[in-house]
């Protein structure tokens, strides 16, 4: 076990601290290692711990402090200009059309990630948050701005405070794109789609009661929008 921040740290969350800062999935960081996917796999479900070889390959390969690594003593980076040097190299997951599970972690090593692209460095201020990217199919909201082919940049941490604005979500197990309003007072929530840029135009395509099992069942809600590439430019909402 080891420690972060007064907390008891275990090898599989250990690992994932490590994935998570150089943003990797686990087999891009077997690579790295120069050791077996099925390696990093295994400490990550728990069921083995990290050999003292491969703990010696992170501080050799990946500048991770060993004293970290040993005790939990320290910051995971040995110093502060190899942290910045795994900042620059996050990338973003580019999720398909189609998903398989369900928001987070879980799709860095899913099937559902077509593949990552780098924009963070024309959006600094989202370099310490979760973000994902979806490519918009079709014109159906294009009075937002957000035409058929443009990447879309959303916020994939989990426990947002939802309100009504554009959202990428899967319902099905496809993925969308759309504006969703919530009903404070029903609970029921609204897709529209939007062909103008006035929003009192926009045209409503569904609406989900939560509190139906069905509808709770097919309706995944991933993270707010929070900017999108167009024609090679960042268009950005903040």
């Amino acid at each position: 076990m080891n420690y972060v921040k007064g907390k008891i740290l275990k090898a599989d969350e250990q690992i994932k601290l490590i994935r998570q800062s150089l943003n990797v999935t686990q087999q891009e960081l077997a690579k790295k290692l120069g050791t077996p996917a099925s390696t990093i796999s295994n400490i990550e479900n728990g069921s083995r711990e990290i050999p003292k070889s491969l703990m010696k390959l992170m501080v050799e390969q990946l500048q991770i402090n060993a004293a970290w690594l040993l005790t939990g003593n320290g910051e995971m980076f040995a110093n502060d200009s190899c942290k910045a040097v795994a900042n620059s190299e996050v990338k973003i997951p580019l999720l398909r059309q189609s998903v398989s599970c369900g928001p987070g972690e879980e799709w860095q090593d899913a099937d559902s990630v077509e593949c990552y692209i780098e924009p963070m460095h024309l959006l600094p201020s989202l370099k310490d948050r979760a973000v994902y990217a979806f490519r918009a199919r079709g014109t159906s909201m294009v009075g937002a701005g957000i035409d058929d082919g443009d990447i879309i940049l959303f916020d994939g941490e989990r426990g947002q405070i939802v309100t009504d604005d554009l959202y990428v979500f899967a319902l099905n197990g496809s993925v969308f794109c759309k504006l969703v309003k919530f009903d404070e007072i029903t609970g029921r929530i609204r897709i529209y789609s939007m062909h103008t840029e006035n929003i009192k135009d926009a045209e409503l395509l569904k609406e989900l009661d939560p509190s139906n099992s069905a509808d709770a069942d097919t309706f995944r809600l991933f993270g707010r929008v929070l900017a999108w590439m167009h024609e090679n430019r960042l268009m950005s909402r903040h």
